[in-house]
């Protein structure tokens, strides 16, 4: 028989499960063995961080914003405030830079640039080819152009716009639009042509092709095969049964009987066939072919350009000649050449032929090209879309096309950028240097510029005071890496004027590295060393403590950052704290797997972010197997300890908020 069981009263004040003590986290471990370790230590501490006691994981990544990627990795990104309190968020990548919209959610193109075409008015078509205005996709305005390829079309140029006034490309150094393809598309199916001439209505491309064929039809505007006026021969012309038939001695110069008034000769379809202008012609480049009545006193003016392919031809060259009753043995190539119809470089035939990048199908893209001869293209006047590759039928869409001046740094050339006042131009600036370029400078409108007053370009700019300084410059293309310069007070125009002035960090060797304000003292952080900087009050305006600090120096710019009344940063053979009189080593018990686990070739990729609210300093640094970082070290500077490592899938090269 079961007996019922008493169950007992808890009692109060009892003490039932034995209490441990809690454990205190004072950090990781990397460069001792498990086994030896303190207890409150951790030998690994993967993707994850410490809150209110309790351990949480990383922070992941999300797309910010629409239209990306971007063509170009993204290097810093920064807020730029003015005094109105209109904020704008910055992204500098290598080669552009852009802002933030926060009404579309796109970034926008701040770099210095031109606009060619904003493709709001239609493109005119080729053969086999339309061109519309489209609604239903574009990236700035209300409309793109929207170019077709239709039945018989193969190769060749869809659809050509003419400037409202010719543009000089030269200073710029890529050409950015937005595009969009119905169809997947190679690199290269795509060619974008900038024309050195208006087109009247077609572009050609065709320059120096063979002679005429023997089966090309009678009426030249419907001959198939496109030719150079500089190549037409007397026997051209008789291939093209448009000429009585040609004694077999004829060679070279064009030799027939005296014209009538019905001339078979149609020299206007002629010039439409080689895909010319004749804009250029004038009254007194006739008068040089002496087929035409005395045209002494005549002004030499442009005759109104033809209409390339009409039937109906404005201009009825043939019947002039006809009532001149010229021989035609008087025109020769040569006559042909005076025309000026065929310019050095011919009408149709393109100053820049740009392969447009592989596009997904209905992806819309932004894509920069690199301008071959940017130098010489100082008139063009048109430009052409170009299908290098037979796709069959699809549709293309263009959108914003501008030619820009990119940065000329790669990955390895990180942006020192400034929020600086203008006191003459009564503005807040922010600026813009790499080391590479003329440093840049933004007001919140229109582009970027160089900055004025002809500063020389230099690594880091930083706000002192009222001082804009620059730092490791570079001096008529010599590298003074240990050179501080510094523009008029409240003036970052003026780099020459009363009370701006240079100095060079010559007690040590090595290169500035980076700087940063520290109590109101500016610490210049070198490869070896670190000055102090102070101002005067009074002239000359600083002072300089060099070798404040002596045999210990910072490996990357990207690691230094303020901890409000010291710095850290990442010397040579530990991390350190600096509070403007001696360093602090802090990471003996990681330095050795952090170093093992770095690749070397990316220490110029080295970037770090303050997470504030969780009292984290991050590193990002590229591991051994990866060209950009990949991987953080974490300190939580509220326990003066390296708490974990966190690895990312992806590659990674700037932060910003």
């Amino acid at each position: 028989m079961l007996q019922r069981f008493r169950q007992k009263r808890v009692q109060k004040d009892k003490e039932y499960v034995a209490k441990s003590a809690q454990f205190q986290f004072t950090g990781i471990n990397l460069d001792e063995s498990p086994i030896k370790i303190q207890e409150n230590e951790l030998s690994r501490s993967l993707n994850v961080f410490i809150k209110e006691g309790r351990w949480r994981k990383r922070p992941g990544l999300i797309p910010f914003g629409n239209g990306l990627p971007l063509p170009n990795p993204v290097m810093q990104i920064e807020q730029f405030f003015r005094y109105d309190g209109t904020e704008y968020l910055v992204a500098l990548t290598t080669r552009d830079a852009y802002w933030y919209n926060v009404v579309t959610q796109f970034w926008d193109l701040i770099s210095e640039n031109l606009l060619v075409d904003d493709c709001e008015l239609t493109w005119t078509a080729n053969q086999n080819a339309s061109a519309i205005i489209d609604t239903s996709w574009f990236r700035y305005g209300s409309k793109s152009a929207k170019i077709s390829t239709q039945a018989g079309f193969t190769t060749g140029i869809a659809a050509t716009k003419n400037l409202v006034s010719p543009i000089n490309l030269s200073g710029y150094t890529h050409i950015h639009l937005y595009i969009k393809s119905s169809i997947d598309l190679n690199a290269g199916d795509l060619q974008i042509l900038f024309n050195g001439q208006s087109v009247g209505g077609v572009a050609f491309d065709n320059i120096n092709t063979p002679d005429l064929t023997t089966d090309a039809s009678s009426d030249m505007e419907k001959a198939s095969v496109p030719i150079d006026v500089r190549d037409i021969t007397a026997g051209d012309l008789a291939n093209l049964n448009i000429l009585p038939t040609l004694p077999s001695s004829v060679s070279g110069n064009i030799d027939t009987q005296p014209l009538t008034v019905d001339i078979p000769l149609d020299m206007e379809c002629a010039i439409a066939v080689s895909g010319k202008d004749i804009n250029p012609i004038t009254a007194q480049d006739l008068a040089v072919l002496n087929i035409l009545p005395d045209l002494t006193g005549l002004p030499d003016v442009n005759i109104p350009r033809l209409t390339i392919f009409a039937t109906d031809m404005p201009i009825d060259l043939e019947k002039d000649i006809a009532k001149s009753c010229k021989d035609l043995s008087l025109l020769t190539v040569s006559d042909l050449k005076n025309l000026q119809i065929m310019p050095n470089e011919p009408i149709g035939s393109s100053s820049e032929t740009l392969n447009v990048p592989a596009l997904d199908a209905n992806v819309p893209t932004e894509i920069e090209i690199i301008l071959s001869n940017a130098s010489l293209d100082t008139n063009i006047s048109s430009i052409s879309l170009k299908v290098a590759t037979n796709k069959g039928i699809f549709d293309v869409w263009l959108d914003d096309i501008r030619t820009i001046k990119c940065f000329t740094g790669d990955i390895n050339n990180r942006f020192s950028c400034e929020t600086v006042y203008d006191n003459d131009s009564n503005e807040v600036k922010f600026i813009i240097t790499n080391g590479f370029d003329v440093p840049k400078c933004w007001n919140g409108t229109l582009h970027l510029i160089d900055l004025p007053g002809n500063p020389h370009k230099a690594k880091f700019v930083k706000q002192f005071y009222t001082w804009t300084l620059l730092l490791n410059c570079n001096v008529l293309g010599n590298d003074t890496p240990q050179r501080v310069d510094w523009c008029v007070p409240g003036n970052p125009k003026d780099w020459s004027g009363v009370e701006s002035g240079t100095n060079t960090l010559a007690a040590t060797t090595g290169p500035i590295v980076g700087c940063e304000i520290l109590r109101g003292q500016l610490a210049i952080l070198l490869e070896r060393s670190i000055t102090m900087m102070y101002a005067t009050g009074s002239s000359p305006p600083f002072t300089f403590d060099e070798n404040k600090i002596l045999d210990v120096g910072c490996m990357s710019a990207g690691s230094i950052q303020s901890l409000g009344e010291t710095l850290m940063f990442l010397g040579w053979d530990n991390f350190y704290t600096f509070d403007g009189f001696s360093c602090n080593p802090i990471g003996d018990k990681v330095i050795n797997y952090f170093l093992d686990n770095l690749n070397p070739n990316g220490i110029d990729q080295m970037f770090s972010h303050m997470l504030e609210d969780y009292n984290l300093y991050l590193l990002f640094f590229p591991s051994p197997q990866s060209d950009a970082p990949d991987q953080v070290i974490v300190y939580d500077y509220s326990k003066n300890a390296f708490i974990g490592i966190w690895k990312f899938a992806s590659d990674m090269t700037a932060d910003g908020y």
